[in-house]
């Protein structure tokens, strides 16, 4: 690692750490705006559940510090250090031109805020899951992904018989 590697993870910690610090958004709080999005997202229709992936849509590993935009109307998040990192790579880009992964809103560097009830999910899931599924009531769990099995292990049974 040289120096300006060093400098900038210092610099997006800081920053991660600043956005966790001064958000004011409670565990509470953040559960309640998941429950009304459930409940109102849809419209007309009623939602039973939705499925929330837990990897990043940027760089499509796990969210580890879970972030959104403050006026962003979804659960889903994405990874605060993932986000800063790739905002500030992009030179061309001041931070008033930055948008949601998830939802393209405009996202103002002051409006990024860190989501409690995404980070109470990802503390009480194995790092191999990779999403849940949410409920109107704002509970969840965790979305078993079917294994595949191999064409050669698949039994197709061609008998029509049903002699026992």
């Amino acid at each position: 690692k040289d120096e300006d590697d060093d400098e900038s993870h210092a610099v997006f910690t800081e920053h991660v750490q600043w956005i966790r610090a001064n958000t004011e958004l409670t565990l509470e709080q953040a559960t309640k705006k998941v429950q009304r999005f459930i409940s109102h997202g849809a419209g007309d229709v009623e939602v039973t559940s939705i499925k929330v992936p837990l990897r990043d849509p940027l760089l499509k590993s796990r969210i580890h510090v879970p972030g959104k935009g403050l006026l962003c109307e979804h659960v889903e998040c994405f990874d605060l250090c993932n986000f800063l990192r790739m905002q500030y790579q992009r030179p061309t880009l001041s931070h008033k031109d930055w948008s949601c992964p998830v939802c393209d809103k405009l996202v103002r560097q002051t409006h990024l805020i860190f989501d409690p009830y995404f980070a109470e999910i990802l503390e009480n899931t194995d790092p191999s899951t990779e999403e849940v599924e949410v409920t109107p009531d704002g509970t969840w769990r965790m979305v078993q992904k079917m294994q595949k099995r191999p064409m050669d292990q698949i039994l197709i049974d061609e008998d029509d018989d049903d002699d026992e």
